[in-house]
């Protein structure tokens, strides 16, 4: 297989596209997307060609029998990526119909050519083959042949070329062996949302990152989102060293109960009732790093950043001053119509752009809603941890408990707890004082307290207090977490 270090690239303008492609469409190259009616298939092709006129070069597009010029131009107006200087020299629209229909196969090539001769196109796109096939006969092999002409004017020109088919492919089978890159978009419902996704079904001689990758298409036109578990898969694995550094939360006693604080580049979840002080604990850990030179970040999905601040300052933390100096982040992403691989992609993004250091995820349920395939959230939630492991960032996750009286600390994401290394849990205890408490559920570095302390959060901080001497019963027995 040739790497595709060697094979020449051209971007695509499309976020997220290039890299599933490891660089982008290969040069000289017949791609073949296909797609149900509304896929997306005529914005990519068109984005592709604008962005590439962006870059200097021309673009043909040959159609037959889709919507007319007038109104795909009229279509493309709204979108981010439209550029009106381009349709006067570098994009170039041809009726492809007529030829074919007129002068058969070899008039549509000889058309083809003449385009590729006089225009010198970097893109030619013809939309769509199912036309083709059809005003064929729907015969395979002088379809076939007629491809095996464009594949051999691609190579020859050197003109990358985009083939667009309707259906997933079953119409055009006859297309697939002349196509170095197959690309097949699908636009369908999952319970009550409507998902765009992307696969590239083949890349010849080539790498590409494999699987169904979320696709957007807004008013800056299409953007794909690739795989979160296959993009850091790709990463290489954090190695076991030495025992890790100890990264203090910024209260004593409960540093003391961690055994000198979280171990570094770890992940915890904070495990906790509807208002036990589960934000406001991760938010003491930010501020505390933060005001010794480690940047933080905050990302959430229930709790505004303002609001969140402004219960950091009622008791005492300087959570604003640090977040106006830079020294924290806020970020805030509603729960609702997200896809996580979005969320994800932004996450990672501002934890590299600032070099973070501590990170607060404030609600796993965040995650998993924003999860539209059930299934997929386990692996994402696995390769983010490595993801941010190898980055060396030490992340705290909030997450509610149900009812304190169960007799077990439910973790909203089955088996979450196998993939994180320490589980923290703050509630407060059934009784008429109902003091609140932190416990050390789990911590997998080093010995740790396992007994349970009283915790008031007041104007003046989070205090600890004294070890509490409670039954089992009345705090759920947290030692026990599923």
């Amino acid at each position: 297989m040739t790497s595709h270090d060697e094979r020449k690239r051209i971007g695509t303008g499309i976020d997220g596209l290039d890299t599933i492609l490891f660089g982008g469409l290969l040069r000289g190259s017949i791609h073949l997307i296909v797609g149900a009616s509304g896929s997306g298939k005529t914005v990519m092709a068109n984005q592709i060609c604008f962005h590439q006129a962006q870059q200097g070069a021309r673009s043909v597009y040959v159609s037959l029998l889709v919507e007319s010029h007038g109104r795909m131009v009229d279509g493309m107006r709204s979108l981010g990526f439209f550029d009106e200087r381009s349709l006067a020299d570098s994009i170039f629209y041809v009726d492809g119909y007529h030829p074919l229909a007129n002068d058969g196969p070899s008039g549509f090539a000889g058309l083809l050519e003449q385009l590729v001769r006089e225009r010198r196109p970097g893109i030619l796109v013809v939309d769509c083959l199912d036309t083709v096939k059809s005003m064929l006969g729907g015969s395979a092999i002088p379809f076939r042949a007629l491809l095996h002409e464009i594949a051999s004017l691609a190579s020859i020109a050197g003109c990358t070329t985009i083939l667009l088919g309707h259906g997933a492919g079953e119409r055009v089978d006859e297309a697939q062996p002349s196509s170095d890159i197959i690309i097949e978009l699908s636009h369908e419902r999952i319970g009550t949302r409507t998902v765009r996704q992307l696969e590239v079904r083949k890349s010849r001689g080539s790498l590409s990152f494999e699987g169904q990758h979320s696709v957007v298409i807004n008013s800056d036109g299409m953007q794909v989102f690739p795989r979160t578990e296959s993009l850091f898969g790709a990463a290489p694995v954090p190695e076991i060293g030495e025992p890790a550094a100890r990264v203090e939360v910024g209260l004593p006693e409960l540093d003391r109960m961690l055994g000198g604080g979280l171990p570094a580049a770890t992940n915890t979840v904070l495990v906790g009732g509807s208002g036990s002080g589960k934000t406001l604990l991760a938010m003491q850990f930010l501020c505390h790093g933060a005001a010794r030179g480690q940047p933080g970040l905050y990302f959430g999905f229930y709790e505004w950043p303002r609001r969140v601040l402004e219960s950091a300052e009622l008791i005492g933390l300087p959570a604003r001053r640090l977040a106006d100096d830079g020294a924290i982040e806020l970020l805030w992403r509603p729960s609702y119509e997200q896809l996580i691989d979005d969320v994800v992609a932004q996450l990672i993004g501002a934890v590299q752009r600032r070099r973070v250091q501590r990170l607060v995820i404030d609600g796993i349920s965040g995650l998993r809603a924003a999860a539209v395939q059930a299934e997929r959230l386990m692996p994402i939630l696995s390769a983010l941890a490595t993801e941010l492991r190898r980055m060396g960032v030490t992340v705290i996750m909030t997450d509610e408990t149900p009812d304190i009286r169960s007799s077990k600390v439910q973790i909203s994401v089955g088996g979450l707890s196998i993939l994180t290394e320490n589980i923290l849990y703050t509630d407060a205890l059934p009784t008429p004082e109902a003091p609140r408490f932190v416990a050390i559920l789990k911590m997998r570095n080093g010995p740790y307290d396992r007994r349970i302390r009283a915790m008031t959060i007041a104007n003046d901080g989070i205090k600890l207090g004294e070890f509490i001497d409670a039954p089992a019963t009345m705090i759920g027995e947290p030692w026990h977490s599923s």
